[in-house]
Order: C-alpha cells, then structure tokens, then sequence
C-alpha cells in the first residue's frame, strides 16, 4: 500500500508558517524598541508641556467689576518651554484679548500682570507676558523665578537647534487635556506629509493636529519640530492703510466692528518658533509708510516687461504723504529691491507678508538702508540707495481713547492718520472726530453729526484733542450763550451754532 501524497500546495505554506515562527521573535523585538521609542519621545515632550491659568484683568466702576468678577471663570492654556531659563510659547489669542482690551458692559478686560504656571513637575510657578507675534499668533511668556524654581534645572524642548522633520516621518504631537481629567498629557502619532514655505512655513500631517493646540510635536527620537499654533487667515489690515481704514472708520460716519477671523490650527516648524525666540515681537511697531494695498510683488513677468528680467522685490503703488517713505525720497513707482541688506525674496503677492515682517521686525527708531531701482529719463532703471528712519506705527480710531463731553452730549476722538486716508483727507488736517451725539443734547439740536469732524472752536483752529478740551473750558468759563463749531462733514464744510445752558 502506497503512503498518501500531501498536496502539493502545501509545501510553500510550510516554508511561509516556519519564517513566521523564526521572523516573530524578531518582529516582537522591533515593536518593542518602536514602543519604548515613543513612550521615551512622549515622557520628554510631556516634562515641557505647561498649563497657564489666569483670570482676565478687570477695570471699571466698582460694582460692575465686582459683578463681571463672578462671571468670569478662570481661563486656561497649554505653553511649551522652548528655552533655557523658562520661556514658554503660547498661542498668542488664548492668553491675550489682542491689540487693545475688550470691553463689555463698561467693565475693560486685560492680560493679567502674572500668569499661574502648573509644572509637569506638580510646582506652580508665575510667568509674565512677553509680546505677541500677529502674523503667526504665537506668544512668549517668560517663568519668573523663585525658591521653588529653578530656571536653570526646567527641561525645554531646544526650539534653535531642532532639525527639519522628514517628509513620510512619524512626529509625536503631545497636548494637555482639560481640567476635568487634571490635565493629563496626551499625545497623537502621525506622520508629516508636506513642508510649505510661502505665505508662512507650516508642516502638513496626516492626521488634522486641532485638538492638540497649544502642544509640541517631536520626532521618536525626542527632537522639537513644531508648535500647533491657530494661525490667522489673513494678516490683519495694517493702520494707515485703506482697508485699516475701512475696519476702524466703516463706510460712512459710524465705525464698524473689525472683521471676525476664524483661526486655523496649524503645526509651526520649529523654525518659526526660534525665531520668535531670537526676534521677540516688540509693544512698539515700525512704520515705513507704504500704502500696503498698492504693494505688488516684482513677478517674472513684469520684470521681464520693464527690462529688469531676474531681479525680485516690491512695486511701489503709492508713499504716503508725511511718512518716512516720503521723506527718505522714496517715490510712487519705485521698485524695492533690498531692505537694510537683504534681498528681498519676493516675486508672487503672497511674498509680500514677508516684507511687511521685515519692517515690523527692524522697530521704530531704526535707521534701515533701501535699495530701489528708479526709472530714468530714458526709461531705463538704476539702483539708487535711501536711508529711512522708521517710526512708530500712528495710532488708528480703534485704539484712540474715546471722550465724553457731557454738557455738549457729544463724543469724539483723536483724528487719526486711518480716518483721514479712509476719507481722502490731507494727511495735515487736524481736528477731533464726532463718534456719537446724545438725543436732544446742545450738540444734537446744533445738527451736529457722528463722523463731523470739528475743525474750528469760535474760529480759533483745533490741533488735537488738547486743544478741543481747551476751548470748550475757556466757552464754558466765560458761561457763552453759544459756541460755533466749525465741521467737515464729508467733502462739505459748515458752521454750526450750538447754544448752550452753563450754569
């Protein structure tokens, strides 16, 4: 009797079952190494992960800010240490209101002078504000130090000497959960899959990071990479420009609200964050005093067109009057080309952000070195070299102090450069802006106008605010029947008689 065959599929089934009982041992080994790889990743981005906890800073009348206390709970954020000796990034809208201070209810509400910081350690420490960064909305925040810490001994991810993360590479991207769960860190493993450069360097993942805000993200080998930031869709219209203009001042005599900005969670490179780090944003921001709207990036094609084929830069739409572009000798026209010795790397319109960082970069009171190009009478361009001393960016309508004048029941403002150039105005044009008028009040029975600015007192000329208050005093000392105002009310200009009951 013949013994039975096996079938002849078995064979490689065989050979294929026997490597796997051979490769397991091995394949157990790598998940192993890979496991302890990431909880090693995950314990030193967890020791640099922070909570900040505040309660906003209340001004007001007393009983409102009693009252506005009980409602306001306390605010909480996640930082990551980014630097020896405790300074802390944060995403700049979570920690502070923005520009100025909001209001509600005549109670101000501010950044606190000191921010509680809960260490992974369990130590609670303080941190002060530092400054904002408004083109990337990241924040730094400095710990200060006291006999429970030690700056020098707090672990920090190295935000100057990380590395660029590999495309198709695993990051370990670790946030803080809410005070519910005690805010025990957690993390998400995903992988990078793009590097972008332009308008602003991001990283892409695999996997959307909008729940880890606030958090790092790290190779498995422990290294800083990024910074998930929420990140603005658009820089914000500058004050002194047309569209500043148009958010402080609105269409027409009321001011309008400036525009909402649905942030947009967004993994920083590392880069970006040392740079912040080596560049702290400044309270004070530089003015150069271009008309941003007409800025054009210097494309190929309209290198090409004016004969200036290769170079890169900025087109020059219009300087404005009385800044210091203008009195630099910069003209409408010019091409822009280097800004205090550096090339400026912009041939697309989204390039452009770029150079409005450079100027906000460089702070007011520096004196920068141009270099534009300039058309010559025989249509040709050459270089030619201005020195510019920047100043600090004019105030707009939105950050002016509003005042009350209560026996003439009117409002107004500080005319400032924004509402002018809105308006078509000589930069040169002084006076106070009408910003409301109460109901039945002198002001109001005079036909006097929200948006009316008042250019003249009893004929005697209004400089500025100072001099507005002067007058109306020196009216109501001499207990005046009437006061004439003289107003601009759009392209027009009248008198109006305001009678007046002082007592």
């Amino acid at each position: 009797m013949n013994p039975p065959r096996l079938a002849s599929a078995s064979a490689p089934a065989l050979v294929t079952a026997a490597l796997g009982l051979l490769l397991a041992p091995l394949a157990s080994a790598r998940a192993d190494e890979r496991r302890d790889r990431i909880v090693a990743a995950f314990d030193k981005a967890r020791a640099c992960v922070v909570s900040l906890r505040w309660h906003p800073k209340l001004t007001g009348p007393p009983e409102a800010v009693a009252l506005a206390g009980e409602q306001e709970r306390e605010r909480t954020a996640d930082a990551v240490l980014v630097e020896r000796g405790g300074l802390l990034v944060a995403v700049g809208s979570q920690v502070e209101p923005g520009e100025a201070p909001v209001t509600r209810g005549g109670v101000t509400l501010d950044r606190p002078d000191r921010y509680r910081v809960k260490l992974p350690s369990g130590k609670e420490a303080h941190a002060r504000f530092v400054g904002r960064d408004e083109d990337t909305n990241l924040a730094l925040l400095q710990l200060e130090e006291d006999a429970r810490v030690h700056l020098g001994d707090l672990p920090y991810l190295d935000a100057a000497g990380a590395a660029k993360p590999e495309l198709a590479g695993e990051v370990l991207v670790v946030a803080l959960m809410s005070a519910e769960f005690g805010y025990a860190p957690r993390f998400l493993l995903t992988r990078v899959n793009a590097h972008l450069e332009k308008p602003w360097p991001l990283l892409g993942t695999e996997t959307p990071v909008g729940d880890y805000v606030g958090g790092a993200a790290v190779t498995l080998e422990g290294a800083f990479v990024g910074f998930v930031g929420l990140r603005p869709p658009a820089p914000a219209p500058a004050p002194g420009t047309r569209e500043g203009a148009g958010a402080a001042a609105g269409r027409g005599s009321r001011p309008a609200p400036p525009p909402r900005v649905s942030p947009l969670p967004t993994l920083y490179p590392a880069s970006v964050v040392a740079d912040l780090v080596k560049h702290p944003p400044q309270a004070k921001k530089a003015w150069l005093g271009l008309h941003q709207p007409a800025l054009q990036a210097l494309t190929r094609e309209l290198a090409e067109a004016l004969g200036v084929g290769g170079r890169k830069g900025v087109l020059v739409g219009e300087v404005l009057d009385g800044s210091p572009a203008e009195r630099g000798g910069l003209r409408d026209g010019d091409l822009l080309v280097r800004f205090d010795g550096k090339d400026l790397d912009v041939d697309e319109d989204r390039d452009l952000p770029r150079f409005l960082r450079l100027i906000k970069r460089a702070g007011p009171g520096k004196e920068v070195q141009l270099v534009v190009l300039r058309r010559g009478a025989e249509g040709k361009y050459a270089e030619s070299t201005h020195v510019v001393t920047l100043e600090e960016v004019p105030p707009g309508e939105q950050e002016v102090q509003e005042r009350d004048e209560k026996d003439f029941g009117l409002k107004y403002k500080e005319l400032t450069r924004d509402v002018l150039l809105n308006l078509k105005l000589d930069y040169r044009t002084t006076g106070v802006r009408v910003t409301g008028v109460e109901r039945a009040g002198w002001a109001s029975l005079a036909h006097v106008q929200a948006g009316d600015i008042i250019r003249k007192v009893d004929d005697q000329d209004v400089s500025d605010v100072a001099s507005f208050q002067a007058l109306l005093a020196k009216a109501r000392a001499e207990k005046r029947p009437s006061v004439v105002l003289f107003v601009l009310r759009g392209t027009k200009t009248e008198f109006l008689n305001v009678h007046t009951e002082f007592k």
